[in-house]
């Protein structure tokens, strides 16, 4: 499975991902200034799933029309160490997410479909 990190989401998470999982971030890709429109057609062309921290994506984008798994990491606070302790509820939401190319967000306690 082919993951972008949107360029919010910490470089330090790339190694909390499954094996096998090609990992990238925006930044490397050399997307780290796309807005969020330009950002999405971009990954929907190379990547199964956007992992994001931007909590407005769906009220900024159609999500749903995009051919792209989208993971949106919502819990706080937004530093490494708690956002680490998410990681099996956001490796969980990424194969639903590709699978179903629908926008998930991981939450506190829990997964759930992206609110529209």
């Amino acid at each position: 499975m082919r993951v972008l990190l949107d360029h919010d989401v910490p470089h330090g998470l790339r190694a909390r991902f499954p094996d096998g999982h090609e990992v990238v971030t925006a930044r490397y890709q050399g997307w780290e200034n796309y807005d969020d429109d330009r950002l999405l057609s971009a990954a929907e062309r190379a990547f199964n799933v956007l992992v994001t921290l931007d909590t407005n994506l769906a009220h900024q984008q159609n999500v749903e029309s995009r051919e792209l798994g989208i993971v949106v990491i919502d819990v706080h606070p937004v530093l490494p160490g708690h956002l680490g302790r998410h990681m099996s509820k956001v490796n969980s939401a990424l194969s639903i997410a590709a699978e179903e190319q629908s926008p998930l967000v991981v939450r506190e306690d829990g997964i759930d479909v992206l609110p529209r």
